[in-house]
């Protein structure tokens, strides 16, 4: 495909026009600056706006020259031709989809397996936690359990050492007898 079919012909030729008054105005500036001193400065700005018409006139017939030679052709697209590029825009727009969707799919998927990853893990987290907390729950209840045991023991051990020493001889030999449970 040119790029010159995609081009305003007529954008360019007022283009070129724009620039051919551009540069014909800086040569007719340029000329005034240098020209002659003041006494003759009316006869000479005649003279450089008698050149600077005809400067433009032959611009603006080689500009038309060059417009001419500007238009692009543009050849008809065949039927065949039209219907091989419309095939082709279908079979890559299809490819396209195909992949985008698959990139799309693969993402969710790997999201969704990433979510249920950490939801996992926190129940897993959650159970351990309360694990925990039932074994410490656990080892006080057990601590509790020796405590009150030897408490117990401990009450009971002075009224067997009472009966001990009152069921048994004076005899010296013979002591106090504490036995624990």
């Amino acid at each position: 495909m040119r790029l010159g079919i995609l081009h305003d012909a007529a954008a360019q030729e007022r283009m070129h026009a724009r620039e051919l008054a551009e540069q014909n105005a800086s040569v007719v500036k340029k000329k005034v600056e240098s020209g002659p001193n003041a006494r003759n400065s009316t006869t000479s700005s005649s003279n450089v706006s008698d050149e600077t018409k005809q400067d433009a006139d032959q611009a603006s017939h080689t500009e038309k020259s060059e417009k001419k030679v500007v238009k692009p052709k543009i050849r008809p697209l065949s039927e065949a031709r039209a219907i091989e590029l419309g095939a082709n825009f279908a079979s890559e727009s299809f490819i396209f989809l195909v992949a985008a969707g698959l990139l799309i799919f693969e993402r969710w998927w790997s999201r969704r397996k990433e979510t249920l990853k950490d939801e996992h893990f926190g129940e897993r987290l959650r159970s351990l936690e309360e694990q925990a907390a039932r074994v410490h729950e656990l080892e006080n209840e057990l601590e509790n359990m020796k405590l009150d045991k030897s408490n117990l023991q401990l009450q009971k051990a002075p009224s067997k050492a009472i009966i001990n020493t009152k069921l048994s001889s004076p005899s010296p030999k013979a002591g106090v007898n504490i036995t624990s449970a």
